[in-house]
């Protein structure tokens, strides 16, 4: 918890003091996602049986007023099993699910829309929802959605860095039906045009 307060002030902070961009111009933005495990719903606890994630994206974002953006993003992300195979049959007598597959590293790619709003020049809140499209079979393809906290901090004119913050949910387990939830940071290099 200690860490999430820590992370809100310095992205305060950092908005407080920088030059950022709410406006009336299109923006891209390729961003670094770093997707951490909170844990299943009714399920694991956080990094029982998946590590922490990495991934990357691609992300639009266009005015439709001064402060409110319509956003969509696409991209690829990973999470590593912390299940050794030959621990699986171990966890499989152990745990409710019944193929070992579940347990193999996790492949994705979450496809996002949502809007930002900017609460003062440079802070703002999102909300977004999508799609999982599964690339690997243990991850079924599903709803998604999260919602965060970002800071935009420009360089110049047309370029800056984009730091967020967002909770949601992160993936669904084939043949189990609840949701593996994350804590999303992530930096981005965006640019106007």
């Amino acid at each position: 918890m200690k860490k999430y307060t820590l992370l809100l002030l310095v992205l305060t902070l950092m908005s407080i003091l920088a030059k950022a961009q709410p406006g009336n111009r299109m923006s891209a933005a390729f961003c670094i996602d770093e997707p951490f495990n909170t844990g299943a719903q009714g399920y694991n606890p956080p990094g029982a049986l998946y590590q922490d994630g990495l991934g990357a994206s691609f992300r639009m974002e266009v005015p439709v007023t001064l402060r409110l953006h319509f956003r969509a993003s696409g991209g690829l992300a990973y999470y590593h099993s912390n299940v050794e195979p030959e621990n699986i049959p171990l966890y499989l007598n152990a745990q409710p699910l019944a193929e070992s597959r579940l347990y193999a590293s996790y492949k994705m790619a979450p496809l996002k829309a949502g809007l930002q709003y900017y609460i003062i020049k440079y802070l703002y809140v999102s909300a977004n929802a999508g799609y999982t499209v599964a690339i690997n079979s243990p991850v079924t393809s599903t709803f998604i959605y999260s919602g965060g906290l970002g800071s935009a901090l420009a360089l110049d004119r047309h370029s800056g860095f984009d730091l967020s913050v967002d909770y949601g949910t992160g993936f669904k387990m084939e043949g189990a039906n609840y949701y593996v939830n994350e804590v999303g940071l992530r930096i981005a290099y965006k640019f106007t045009f």
